[in-house]
């Protein structure tokens, strides 16, 4: 999966907002609404911005970049 369906966003859109903002993945994730309707998108949503986030909560383990 590479967007989140429920709000029409991709993963790449919300990763620029996220490096532009200085954000962390959560705090990426409140301001999009990604991953926080369905829920559906949240473990490949994570995978792909944990590769990206800054330092603070890391991804889920089992997420191989």
């Amino acid at each position: 999966m590479t967007a989140c369906e429920c709000t029409g966003r991709s993963f790449e859109e919300v990763e620029l907002r996220m490096r532009r903002d200085g954000l962390s993945v959560i705090e990426a994730e409140g301001l999009t609404g990604c991953g926080s309707i369905c829920t559906a998108c949240l473990p490949d949503l994570r995978c792909y911005l944990g590769r990206h986030e800054r330092p603070g909560p890391r991804a889920p383990k089992e997420c191989v970049p």
